[in-house]
């Protein structure tokens, strides 16, 4: 008799719980603004309930279609139901904050969220949770910037990526002179970053940011390649969340590129790009990277035909980031471009791609005492990348052959955090440009150790 009892007492508690269902969903749907076919699918899944209450499995599908349809009342007062049978259900409750959230209501919306934290969901679901988190914290400020510096001291043996030997002067074969052999040579360099984020304000966390780049360098020996480069981006960002998946953000940008080189103007561009990501997976992401820019070469009395290389650029890169464990993930891409230029032997299409690995290890100083600043987990990267490259001309000065390249390069870097914000680098990667024109072969090594502060 009691698990009759029970058997009907849940009955009419999940009867009265859709009930109640009931009357959360004609003010809403209303006030919502859902089409009429909307409402029709809302009403013949709630008669379905009504027809079967303990069918906890039909008021998810509800909460469901009426989060997709907008109808957030309705979907909280269904999901709020499920946790009246069981309060032990993560997903639900993390649901549950998100709609809070788009209604505003954020004290609510962080309770549940944290709640849905506390019980370790997997890494796509604690970054969307966090992420939300993050956004209550910031709901009081719209505005925000983020950015990094860093420094170092690098060395490469072929600074200039000059050619071994011989070399081809009008198809005749030649001794490199000083001017052009490879050599070695150090640089101290700087590398900046800076973010600024403006809040949109609106349910799906949507914004508008301008970022900045800088990056310098002072060589040892061939100081004619003194290189400052800086770049600006800006644009909107449109996050999307599609109904069986995780978000997408849309980014729709303006680029604008400046270098100098020896002290002197060298390269101007300006164009437009979009980027894509989309958490596809629990652990797999996919993203998508273009741009296209016209480019602006300054003629100098060391680079008089720089003038050579004006035209434009397009650029797409494609890939995916999937996480092999918690702290493991590889990342692989494909790349695609189109370099116009004036002249045919600066005009070339390349295409390649490339794997990287990216963990995150234990500190051999963990639990260290005297040396507890280094006792945070550090990161670690290795990665390869083949690209080849097709040039539509010869360049006469040199041979009566076209340039085809096949560039081949490894890269590997560590990270040592030593506080909240500071961590210091170390990086070694190998270059191997194999070209059918000896003046274009070469290979180079390089290392290079600095420091990093985040803030």
């Amino acid at each position: 008799m009691r698990g009759r009892g029970n058997a009907a007492y849940r009955w009419i508690c999940a009867t009265v719980a859709a009930l109640a269902m009931g009357a959360a969903i004609s003010p809403s749907v209303d006030a919502q603004e859902i089409s009429a076919e909307g409402r029709a699918q809302l009403e013949a899944l709630f008669e379905e309930i009504l027809k079967n209450p303990t069918d906890l499995d039909l008021t998810y599908k509800y909460a469901q279609e009426a989060t997709r349809l907008g109808d957030y009342e309705a979907a909280i007062t269904a999901y709020e139901r499920l946790l009246l049978f069981n309060p032990n259900l993560p997903r639900v409750k993390a649901e549950l904050g998100v709609l809070y959230y788009r209604l505003g209501s954020f004290d609510t919306s962080r309770a549940y969220l944290e709640e849905a934290l506390a019980s370790d969901p997997p890494a796509a679901a604690r970054e969307r949770i966090e992420g939300f988190l993050a956004r209550i914290d910031a709901s009081k400020r719209r505005h925000s910037f983020s950015g990094s510096a860093s420094a170092g001291l690098r060395y490469q043996s072929n600074a200039n990526y000059g050619p071994d030997g011989t070399i081809l002067v009008t198809d005749i074969p030649a001794i490199a002179d000083d001017d052009t052999e490879g050599g070695e040579d150090w640089n101290v360099f700087t590398a900046l970053s800076g973010r600024y984020v403006y809040d949109l304000g609106n349910d799906a966390g949507d914004f508008f940011s301008v970022e900045g780049t800088f990056y310098g360098a002072r060589q040892f020996e061939f100081t004619d390649l003194d290189v400052e480069h800086v770049r600006v981006t800006a644009g909107p960002g449109f996050r999307l969340y599609p109904t069986d998946s995780g978000p997408v953000l849309f980014r729709p940008t303006l680029r604008l590129t400046y270098v100098r080189l020896d002290n002197e103007s060298y390269n101007y561009a300006a164009g437009m790009g979009a980027d894509f990501t989309w958490q596809a997976f629990e652990d797999t992401s996919l993203f998508l990277s273009s741009f296209a820019e016209g480019r602006d070469y300054k003629a100098t009395e060391k680079r008089p035909n720089a003038g050579t290389q004006d035209g434009a650029a397009v650029r797409v890169t494609t890939g995916a980031i999937h996480r092999l464990t918690d702290t493991l993930s590889l990342k692989a891409e494909g790349t695609g471009a189109r370099i116009y230029a004036d002249d045919a032997s600066e005009s070339y299409a390349e295409f390649g791609g490339g794997l990287t690995l990216a963990a995150e290890v234990p500190s051999p100083f963990a639990g260290s005492e005297t040396l507890s600043v280094l006792g945070a987990p550090w990161s670690v990267t290795a990665s390869a990348r083949y690209l080849r490259r097709t040039y539509e001309g010869p360049n006469l000065l040199v041979s009566t052959k076209t340039r085809d390249e096949d560039d081949v390069r490894f890269d590997a870097a560590a990270a040592v955090p030593i506080g909240q914000s500071w961590s210091v680098f170390a990086t070694v990667g190998y270059q191997d440009n194999g070209a059918n024109i000896p003046n274009n072969d070469f290979e180079n090594f390089s290392v290079a150790l600095g420091a990093s502060l985040r803030f």
